[in-house]
């Protein structure tokens, strides 16, 4: 299996960068700035006072301008222009590409950015800013607004960024860009135009294509590239061979799909740089994808991270993170409702009340209806247990769930005993959780839950924590092997996690314990680690698991459950998906069945039978030709999961919209790869 074809000219899908001119005729600095400002006017964009040198606007009103200002410019000031105004062609944006060219890895990263930027967002005004490492700037008209700054942090070597400047809602605009012919250490220059061709140069560009590539193919060069500085430099140090790093690119470049042959020319020219050969690298993606097609083992990057010094092992490992998270697809948010108390109900007189006593009463109510704490995933104050093999993403789960919680407007209590003290909370932030919604506990004396005096201690916290809050929505425990000493296989853990229930009931809150997985069995329950106990003492239990279509999510599937409403093997996905808000959904299937298989199952695999060349087709044609082989039962919803799971890819163009199954995706890898 050849997934990656040789080439010989890998380089020549690079564009050059261009080089750069003054743009005014005349060289006086008055009739420069007037030139200028005349042109961005004419534009309609709203050109700004800096001052001598520098980028600081002179008008101290400039964030809240939302017509042009007089402009009398002053010998050696320079010239902003104001991003997020609303022009006749869309909303100003800037985009600042500020990697230091200090080296060939720079150079070329440089190069790959502005390529990709000019390639999906069409070719725009480019300009050549005055700092000393001489960044870039992509001018362009938005077509919807952006109401913040996006950045896109990444360390070559030198830290570097990617920034996008297009704060316009309504009247409201935002940064400031630096413009032609400013001088900051050096003079601004345009690249690819003067100031005479600026207006016919300057492109009008989809928001969504923006983002869709901001948050798709850049974050993913990205940190490609990132991962392979760091290899490069380890490998300069002698911690790491050059077989090692050449055979975990190579296996990280195929897991993630990546068949553009510049991003793989990228991760090697980053790594080896001027000792880097296009030949070797078709060569060992060739051998490496055949030895993963073969079933045999290929050298993972754990075996390596096992071997290098604490730093950069944890360079590496947060790099392959954030890796793992540039692969992610968008996702709907959750429906998260908050807390609903309802009135307690009352055992209505009947004759056989008599047969009530101190002991026995008889419910005749058949319970009260459950409440969510995440509608339909989390119930309201229940025991609730998060198991999994050690390394895959436990903490990782529990966080997304509290970050999404918070967002409901209720409080987390996180009890961590595993954890160093910092990393929780640095997780936290990294979600996006807002602040003052969380509060950890940071505990490593010796706590056991065996001990009935540390229990009352933890119960006593928590509970007037929940009386002080008021708002209390869910405690989680991380985890129970590091609060039992190991000690899981005797009798006395069942009735010590009885204590987690009577913790949901005394503060009102869910309570998540998580826990490990350390053997194999047939069932969830099996591969628990320590007694089968723990299984009877608590009402619902998810085991984690990788989900195959989205690299950056998990499953959570229902081990245990005595709530109707989730039944056993009930599945959700649960990640950040693309830097978007933590979600967490379900799994559903249309329960129309025929001739065994699922109605979204026939749904996805007609799809993938259409689209399986990686070509654009018609929506509608589609959609016609599904509903001749299905019928009128295909709903909507169905046909949109279908193409979610697959990752299908839709483009508007005019009235029509196409339909693409990227060769990024594991199914047009699977498809191809069974043919």
């Amino acid at each position: 299996m050849q997934l990656f074809p040789a080439t010989a000219a890998i380089t020549a899908t690079i564009t050059p960068t261009p080089t750069y001119t003054d743009g005014a005729k005349d060289n006086t600095a008055a009739a420069q700035v007037a030139a200028h400002v005349k042109t961005y006017r004419a534009c309609g964009l709203h050109p700004l006072r800096l001052a001598p040198g520098g980028k600081g606007a002179l008008d101290n009103n400039w964030p809240s301008l939302e017509h042009p200002v007089p402009f009398q410019h002053h010998p050696g000031e320079n010239v902003g222009l104001l991003t997020g105004v609303r022009t006749p062609g869309g909303f100003f944006s800037v985009i600042d590409v500020d990697v230091r060219r200090t080296s060939a890895v720079g150079q070329f990263v440089t190069d790959y950015v502005l390529t990709l930027f000019t390639t999906v967002l069409g070719s725009t005004v480019q300009v050549r800013t005055g700092g000393s490492h001489q960044g870039h700037h992509l001018y362009y008209l938005l077509d919807k607004s952006i109401d913040q700054k996006l950045k896109l942090a990444f360390d070559l070597g030198e830290p570097s960024a990617i920034e996008i400047l297009c704060r316009g809602r309504d009247g409201m605009v935002g940064f400031n860009a630096v413009a032609v012919p400013s001088i900051v250490e050096n003079r601004y220059h345009y690249a690819n135009c003067s100031v005479e061709t600026f207006p016919t140069t300057l492109a009008v560009a989809s928001t969504e294509k923006l983002l869709d590539l901001l948050y798709g193919q850049l974050i993913l060069a990205l940190r490609v590239a990132e991962l392979g500085t760091l290899l490069g430099e380890l490998h300069r140090r002698g911690e790491i061979d050059g077989y090692s790093i050449d055979t975990c690119l190579a296996e990280y470049l195929i897991s993630h799909g990546v068949d553009d042959l510049r991003l793989q020319h990228l991760a090697y020219q980053t790594t080896f740089g001027e000792r880097y050969d296009a030949k070797t690298t078709s060569a060992v993606l060739g051998r490496t994808a055949d030895r993963i097609d073969d079933g045999k083992p290929v050298q993972r990057m754990g075996s390596i991270l096992a071997t290098l010094e604490p730093e950069p092992q944890s360079k590496l490992q947060e790099i392959l993170k954030r890796l793992e998270k540039a692969t992610g697809h968008r996702s709907t948010e959750p429906q998260v409702q908050p807390l609903q108390i309802s009135a307690a109900s009352s055992v209505n007189a009947s004759a056989d009340s008599h047969l009530e006593n101190e002991m026995f009463t008889i419910d005749r109510g058949g319970g009260e209806p459950v409440q969510w704490l995440i509608d339909g995933i989390l119930p309201r104050a229940k025991f609730i247990l998060l198991h999994a093999p050690p390394g895959t993403g436990k903490t990782h789960a529990a966080i997304l769930l509290a970050a999404i919680i918070a967002k409901s407007g209720l409080a987390t209590l996180y009890f961590n005993h595993e954890q160093k003290n910092g990393d929780v909370g640095e997780k936290l932030r990294s979600v996006g959780t807002p602040e003052n919604t969380v509060s950890v506990v940071n505990q490593r004396l010796g706590f056991s839950l065996f001990d009935p005096a540390h229990r009352e201690l933890m119960g006593n916290f928590a509970e007037r924590y929940a009386q002080q809050t008021g708002n209390l929505g869910l405690i989680v425990v991380d985890s129970l092997m590091a609060i039992t000493s190991g000690d899981l296989n005797g009798g006395a853990v069942g009735g010590s996690l009885l204590f987690f229930n009577e913790l949901a009931e005394r503060t009102g809150a869910t309570v998540l314990v998580v826990h490990h997985n350390n053997r194999h069995g047939d069932t969830a329950q099996r591969r628990m680690f320590g007694s089968s106990l723990i299984a009877g003492a608590i009402v619902l239990s998810y085991e984690l698991e990788p989900y195959e279509q989205i690299a950056a999510a998990r499953k959570l599937v229902v081990s245990k459950s005595n709530i109707s409403a989730l039944p056993l093997n009930r599945e959700f996905v649960i990640g950040q998906l693309r830097d978007r808000p933590p979600t967490v959904f379900p799994l559903d299937v249309n329960p129309t069945v025929e001739n065994g298989t699922t109605l979204a199952d026939r749904c996805r695999d007609l799809i993938l039978d259409l689209l399986h060349d990686g070509e654009e087709i018609d929506g509608d044609s589609v959609r016609e030709q599904l509903r001749k082989k299905i019928g009128n039962d295909l709903s909507d919803a169905t046909l949109t999961r279908a193409t979610q799971q697959l990752g299908v890819v839709k483009a508007r163009r005019g009235d029509s919209s196409f339909w693409q199954l990227p060769k990024t995706s594991i199914f047009y890898r699977l498809y191809h790869a069974a043919a």
